[in-house]
């Protein structure tokens, strides 16, 4: 290839095109490599592959070509979908991403899926076995990495991100193993070797394929002796057949490895389950299990991430929420940003079970969230009890979804305070720099002031010049925000509106009582 493609590169030239175009989200590593294999995935189905390394390398180029940049930006929007599914879709999440992409507008999704832990000699038999297809391609994913594997003229074809070639050829399964182990995983040198392995066919192949029965692989190369051993990755992190097994839901795939012999230490993989929404592997790991303890560690995590799924097969397993007191329940399911959980657990307790504390606790989680519904079931339950919001709670909350980057959050707390309460709301450059653009336009729009040096950079995130006596000051301005949260209201001043106004208030409904008493009502 002309130019190097590693994921390094790929990355910083990323996070840079999303900060350049205002976007609030920063790519990882360990979210970026599963994204891009999934991507290159969809790319080899469609018959694109070299536009898919064209893409990538305009993104690293310090100018990209602007007849791409329609592509580019598809690219990275479907990345991004890939890296952060469950902020689109609460019902995926990493291990099934591949769902939230499309070709010719069906979704994608894959064939098979297998997880195990053993040798590398064991991992040859099972490729063969598999005997992957020209018109198939293969996600594979160990710890913290990613990667993608298709045949092409017998020989196969790894994707790796941090590959600066793009890929590499290996002539057998030998030699693919061997690289997969020492050198894209990195696992321990001649310990085991622990992947996750999908097969991904383009939606519209309705060609019969018959795979491997999954049990039949287990009772072949596990034993009550390993069943529970670790492949040990130098990214970090353990491979566990059993807690990698439960990121696919299928309850038969884990009564078979706890029939085996496998162990689900400290709820480890019924966590997993209930994290990536599989109700049925997280039915078959908790069995027979009531405990109580158990249960409420399991709600906990079904709630903070939005899966209603995992939190319907607990509720039918238990049939009550086993909690004291429902603050740590409420904050929870706001945290997690599906109003549809929320407002189960909500009515779960009912109008008076929830207090205008819990529900005030609840609202910045809410925010943090990203979720306007949840925020929204959370104030009409307070008007509900008769509490609404105060100019003051208001405020706060504007404040807080500002500093939270959430424009829609501004969107839904802005239009409740005054103008004269917004004045007060002082913010500083670095907090400029860093708000997203929509969000900063409705400030604007609503009468939030701004430093002249805070104008200019609003300016640039709009890729209008900014005046070069400005620069200095955006540098010198940073330094000193330093100390700063950065967005705060002049709470003096604010009081001093709003003891005016109460006063204006007071006087105006005095002169009407005396409207009414001298029979001057008109």
């Amino acid at each position: 290839m002309k130019r190097s493609v590693d994921q390094k590169q790929v990355i910083d030239k990323l996070n840079l095109y999303l900060k350049w175009h205002n976007m609030p989200v920063q790519m990882n590593n360990e979210g970026v490599c599963n994204g891009l294999a999934t991507l290159y995935a969809k790319y080899v189905l469609e018959g694109k592959e070299n536009q898919f390394f064209k893409i990538l390398e305009e993104i690293v180029k310090k100018n990209p070509d602007s007849a791409m940049e329609s592509d580019i930006n598809q690219f990275v929007y479907d990345v991004v979908l890939t890296l952060f599914p469950e902020q689109f879709d609460k019902e995926l999440s990493q291990a099934n991403s591949m769902r939230a992409l499309t070709i010719n507008n069906k979704p994608m999704k894959s064939s098979f899926d297998f997880a195990i832990t053993t040798s590398d000699k064991n991992w040859e038999e099972i490729f063969k076995t598999l005997a992957l297809q020209q018109n198939e391609v293969m996600r594979i994913g160990g710890t913290m990495h990613a990667v993608s594997v298709r045949r092409k003229d017998n020989k196969y074809v790894v994707y790796d991100p941090n590959y600066s070639s793009g890929t590499k050829e290996f002539a057998s399964e030998r030699e693919v193993i061997a690289e997969l182990h020492n050198n894209v995983l990195r696992y321990q040198k001649g310990g085991a070797l622990g992947m996750t392995i999908s097969v991904i066919r383009h939606p519209e192949n309705n060609e019969p394929r018959i795979f491997p029965k999954i049990s039949e692989l287990y009772d072949h190369y596990l034993t009550q002796k390993n069943i529970d051993d670790v492949a040990v990755s130098h990214f970090g992190g353990v491979f566990n057949t059993l807690r990698k097994a439960a990121e696919i839901n299928d309850a038969s795939v884990i009564q078979h490895l706890l029939e085996l012999g496998a162990k689900d230490k400290d709820l480890q993989a019924a966590r997993i389950a209930v994290v990536n929404n599989n109700p049925d592997a997280l039915a078959a790991l908790l069995g027979n299990n009531k405990d109580s303890a158990t249960f409420a560690t399991l709600f906990i995590d079904a709630l903070a991430h939005g899966r209603e799924k995992t939190y319907d097969q607990l509720f039918l397993l238990k049939k009550a929420l086993p909690f004291n007191n429902p603050t740590q329940v409420i904050q929870a399911a706001a945290k997690g940003g599906n109003p549809n959980l929320l407002k189960k657990v909500m009515n779960y307790y009912g109008i008076s079970g929830l207090g205008a504390d819990e529900l005030h606790k609840a609202i910045p989680h809410a925010i943090h969230s990203g979720s306007t519904a949840c925020v929204r079931l959370l104030v009409e339950r307070l008007v509900i009890k008769k509490q609404p919001l105060s100019v003051e709670k208001n405020m706060e909350y504007l404040l807080e979804s500002i500093k939270q980057n959430q424009p829609y959050m501004v969107a839904y707390f802005i239009k409740s305070i005054p103008p004269e309460y917004l004045k007060t709301i002082s913010m500083s450059v670095s907090a400029v720099e860093r708000a997203d653009l929509y969000l900063l336009r409705q400030l604007q729009t609503h009468g939030v002031p701004f430093s002249e040096t805070a104008k200019a950079v609003l300016d640039k995130k709009e890729h209008q010049p900014v005046k070069l006596s400005l620069k200095a000051g955006i540098f010198l301005h940073k330094f000193t925000d330093l100390m700063h949260s950065g967005i705060t209201y002049n709470h003096s001043h604010f009081k001093i509106i709003k003891d005016k106004l109460s006063a204006a208030k007071n006087e105006l409904q005095e002169s009407e009582s005396e409207k009414i008493l001298t029979g001057k009502n008109f």
